[in-house]
């Protein structure tokens, strides 16, 4: 009796952690403007995503930028402190970005490349490794790269911030028309997806654009069929998909600042959690994102 009682708290605990998740890409180029994993945690949000990370053109990994802290050491300890009052806070390191810090040579071995981004994730404190590519690149490779991570460290989460793009249909992009994160999305290698609903305004479903809160659910519901699903939509059900927004109107394009809150939040209940640009912008905002849209 004991034993099953343990089983379902633990169940419990497992799904609980993961409920509701408020997610939110710290932009620590910013130096002492971005917020610590502190502040964001105590704000509510539970996966910080470090951006940006580099992978140079010979595949090597590292951090440039510490945003409130002085060094990578101190960034990493400040992980260890968060989460001892915070211990369901996750911190994620991303790589891209609108500068684009994912820069492998074609030369580069994509299980080489794998492993060496795991071992950097592991050896400072980081839960997993986010692709945010902004740049044209190849899936299959991208694929190879995270089936490599995975077989490195099975515990870290991989999670993907594709630009949500329509031509007839709902489609997963990095830039253009390059469809980066098709084979990933089709295997089913992320723990999360949160399509960006920003900076496309020119989109639109039924007259629909993704400056009003109800083009999101039109859009998921429109997503192109995969190989994975020829007959439905291109949503393996083994991927957790998140909604992506920008923390403030001047955090970039969408249904934030232009739909109402009221709206926004009742359509962000019908997913697992929200995924916002940028913390930065959310602090400035009194938290605004994250204490009163995010439900």
């Amino acid at each position: 009796m004991i034993k099953k009682l343990l089983m379902v708290l633990s169940l419990f605990v497992t799904f609980s952690v993961f409920a509701g998740l408020k997610i939110g890409y710290s932009d620590f180029t910013a130096g002492s403007g971005c917020p610590t994993f502190q502040q964001c945690a105590a704000a509510g949000y539970n996966i910080v995503i470090v951006a940006f990370g580099t992978v140079s053109t010979t595949g090597s990994v590292s951090l440039t930028y510490y945003g409130p802290y002085s060094n990578l050491s101190q960034l990493t300890s400040a992980i260890t402190t968060a989460k001892q009052t915070y211990p369901q806070l996750k911190v994620l390191i991303s790589f891209g970005g609108q500068n684009n810090t994912w820069n492998p040579s074609s030369s580069v071995n994509a299980q080489t490349l794998g492993t060496a981004l795991a071992n950097f994730c592991t050896s400072n404190n980081f839960d997993g490794i986010d692709f945010d590519l902004e740049t044209a690149v190849t899936d299959t490779y991208i694929n190879s790269v995270i089936v490599q991570i995975k077989a490195t460290a099975p515990s870290l989460m991989i999670t993907a911030a594709p630009q949500a793009v329509v031509n007839n249909q709902g489609y997963f992009v990095t830039t253009g028309w390059n469809y980066g994160y098709n084979a990933s999305i089709i295997a089913g290698n992320y723990t999360y997806v949160w399509p960006q609903f920003y900076n496309n305004t020119w989109c639109s479903i039924n007259g629909v654009t993704e400056t009003s809160a109800s083009y999101i659910p039109l859009w998921f519901n429109n997503v192109a069929p995969t190989t994975a699903n020829p007959s439905g939509t291109g949503l393996p059900s083994s991927i957790t998909w998140i909604v992506g927004l920008p923390a403030t109107p001047e955090a970039g394009n969408g249904c934030v600042g232009v739909d109402t809150n009221a709206n926004i939040t009742n359509m962000l209940k019908n997913y697992a959690g929200t995924m916002t640009w940028s913390t930065n912008a959310d602090m400035a905002n009194n938290w605004n994102m994250v204490k009163n849209i995010m439900p």
